[in-house]
């Protein structure tokens, strides 16, 4: 096939004409559903920019509590500040791109604000997995890191715990009364 012939082919016509019409039903039931009557060009355009500007109010709202993403460090292991830097980067890669798939909207948020980072104590893996379960069932992206056990540490040992990025307030509510590291 040339360039252009599959350009425009019967899928991509199709692909197009789709979005095309979605488009455009979403945005007369859009401005229906805003009290757009129709009758003039003018009402239109203002009623365009109205919706525009809530939905951008409608983010600030959203985005004006902080975000933050936790790594939570057991101290049991009693690892040297090089390991856990290297496992504590392990926890940001991991939860990084479980809430990338999961939640997108949470790393553009946690993003805009300075992509803040807490590393806190944990007493031992009993209560990384603890602080695991009750992150899960919150709702909250998890990654518990295990190490490969090739310098300090033995193999499969609970290093770490990723949570996040998401709403302090919620990561608050599973790891509030830990220290920092």
């Amino acid at each position: 096939m040339k360039g252009n012939q599959y350009l425009f082919s019967d899928f991509n016509i199709g692909l197009v004409t789709g979005l095309g019409v979605g488009l455009a039903i979403s945005l007369y039931y859009g401005l229906k559903r805003s009290g757009f009557s129709g009758s003039s060009s003018r009402g239109l355009l203002d009623n365009l920019k109205r919706m525009i500007v809530e939905s951008k109010n409608d983010l600030k709202e959203v985005i004006s509590e902080e975000y933050k993403m936790v790594m939570v460090v057991n101290t049991k292991l009693k690892m040297e500040k090089g390991k856990v830097a290297s496992q504590c980067c392990h926890a940001a890669v991991g939860v990084f791109i479980k809430s990338l798939l999961k939640e997108p909207k949470k790393i553009d948020y946690w993003q805009s604000q300075g992509s803040k980072k807490i590393v806190l104590k944990a007493a031992d893996s009993a209560q990384l997995e603890k602080l695991q379960i009750l992150a899960t069932e919150k709702g909250l992206s998890t990654t518990l890191i295990r190490d490969a056990g090739l310098t300090q540490i033995d193999p499969g040992s609970k290093t770490i715990l990723g949570i996040g990025p998401d709403a302090a307030s919620l990561i608050n509510q599973v790891v509030g009364d830990l220290k920092l590291y």
